[in-house]
């Protein structure tokens, strides 16, 4: 098949529309050619027609049963859509088809739940392909058989064969011990290539055995870790949040004492940022079981700072939970588990524990007003956030600070709706923009998205109140650059909030709730 449609001189997309009459089936013809789908007789028969081929090549195909892959799947149609999207990019000017289409299937049926953070995760793959061909390609400090070494993983990747590319890799620094360093940071750039976080967190660990650091191997692991979840939340990466957990799950299985429960709070807290991507409640339910496993720990040892820590950051996961489900439930857990964290440390004792259980404790506060529509648990709300926000500015902890402003300012804008009284949206506004002057989209581009969502429904608050369409299309205009932030992957349960406001939006300019903006 792929050697009548080279010399044919066909693209994938020509035999697309020539042999199914779509323009969308580059990636499942691709998959055919390397002999990873099966095949009907009536599939077949369309390529062997519109490649020319003796029709002897269907009498193997007579009388066989259907099969589920023979038709055009959600994941073909999903990898196509990625090809599209990546293509849009700089990036894939050096990648070969054959590895932009592997990768794309990938990425299309990998551990992304949409196909915003998927793309997110093919963009850093394919860039990472880039340089590493670009590596290979350049004269560097480096012997001739590890940039021969270097330009055949980038041939086959290009061959769209990225377990070959890895094998190669293996075989090398088998051979090759003295350039065994250099030839693992090829490795751990193959390992994003093939979206491998399991083999990326080994190489990892690998190398910090070998370097025999001072302060030992699970301490190595641990701040290595760190950094990882670090550059993962900055970046909303992914794959970086992956690794991070593989590396704090291999510092609780082989940690000891205190550290092993602090391994366990890091594991716990990876578990919960990545949660907070997914649409489901899985990852955050492991999470929760980590934190009170956990705080069991610390409840046996007298630890208090330990147990503080661990019932917020209990409450705070069960609040995520109930953003999902809605589950009342889920809410009175995690009220119960912020007011333990205040019983534990006072504010004098503690000041910057006490303020995070505050604002905790207000964020709670002010789910429970909106579910009930009661004001009075707004306004207990704004009083625990009043308290964070003091303390906050006191310590000199600005990205804080402006985010308990933030909260302050949704109790407002929940208050509002309930009292229509402009005053509490004129408070609202002031305090998101007051948060926004403090997180910027180049500094803290997950929070500045918050602020424009709740800029958007603040201004569709006001339509509400006091009907003008410049309202809507102010709220429209921030709902547009929330969801431009969302859609780069941080957030899919983000992008679903922004579905839901947009229904508000279409609705309240008289349409109804049409279908949401893709």
């Amino acid at each position: 098949m792929k050697k009548a449609r080279a010399l044919k001189g066909w693209t994938l997309d020509q035999l697309s529309h020539s042999a199914l009459k779509r323009d969308n089936a580059k990636g499942f013809l691709s998959q055919i050619e390397k002999g990873k789908r099966q095949i009907t007789a009536r599939t077949a028969g369309q390529i062997i027609n519109a490649l020319e081929l003796p029709d002897s090549l269907l009498d193997p195909f007579i009388g066989e049963a259907e099969v589920a892959d023979d038709e055009v799947t959600l994941d073909d149609t999903k990898a196509q859509r990625l090809m599209e999207m990546a293509q849009k990019d700089a990036v894939t000017q050096s990648t070969s088809e054959a590895l932009l289409i592997s990768l794309a299937y990938e990425f299309a049926h990998g551990n992304h739940s949409d196909l915003f953070s998927a793309i997110k995760g093919l963009r850093a793959a394919l860039e990472e392909a880039a340089a590493l061909k670009a590596r290979g390609n350049l004269p560097q400090n480096v012997g001739d058989q590890l940039q021969a070494v270097m330009q055949r993983v980038s041939a086959l990747n290009d061959q769209g064969d990225r377990d070959g590319a890895q094998a190669e890799i293996t075989a090398a620094m088998k051979r090759n011990e003295a350039e065994r360093s250099a030839l693992r940071n090829v490795a751990l750039t193959q390992a994003r290539i093939s979206n491998d976080p399991d083999t990326a967190a080994a190489l990892i660990v690998q190398q910090l055995r070998e370097e025999a650091r001072p302060q030992g191997l699970p301490k190595g692991v641990l701040d290595t870790q760190v950094e990882w979840q670090k550059k993962g939340f900055a970046l909303g990466l992914r794959f970086e949040k992956e690794v991070a957990l593989r590396l704090a799950r291999w510092g609780y299985d082989r940690g000891k004492g205190p550290d092993k429960f602090v391994a366990l709070i890091r594991l716990g807290t990876c578990l919960a940022e990545l949660g907070e991507q997914d649409a489901g409640l899985k990852r955050l339910q492991t999470a929760e079981k980590a934190f009170r496993k956990a705080l069991t720990f610390f409840q046996k040892t007298g630890h208090k700072i330990g147990q503080a820590d661990c019932q917020q950051l209990i409450g705070n996961t069960l609040r995520l939970c109930f953003d999902r489900d809605h589950n009342r439930d889920h809410l009175l857990a995690a009220q119960n588990a912020f007011e333990r964290s205040l019983s534990l440390q006072t504010k004098a004792e503690n000041p910057s524990i006490w303020a995070t259980g505050q604002s905790g404790l207000g964020g709670v506060l002010s789910d429970l007003g909106e579910l009930d529509q009661k004001p009075e648990l707004l306004l207990d709300a704004i009083t625990a956030h009043n308290t964070a926000i003091e303390i906050y500015e006191a310590d000199d902890d600005p990205a804080r600070w402006a985010r308990s402003i933030s909260n302050r300012g949704l109790c407002n804008l929940r208050l509002a709706r309930l009292t229509q009284n402009p005053a509490d949206l004129d408070a609202a506004h002031e305090d998101v923009r007051t948060s926004l002057s403090a997180n910027s989209r180049q500094s803290h581009l997950f929070h500045w998205a918050f602020d424009q969502w709740n800029l958007a429904d603040l201004h569709l608050a006001r339509h509400e109140i006091s009907p003008d369409m410049a309202h809507l299309d102010t709220a429209q205009s921030h709902l547009d650059q929330a969801r431009e932030v969302f859609a780069e992957g941080l957030s899919y349960h983000q992008l679903e909030r922004c579905d839901e406001l947009q229904g508000r939006i279409d609705a309240a300019r008289g349409g109804g709730v049409g279908e949401p903006v893709g």
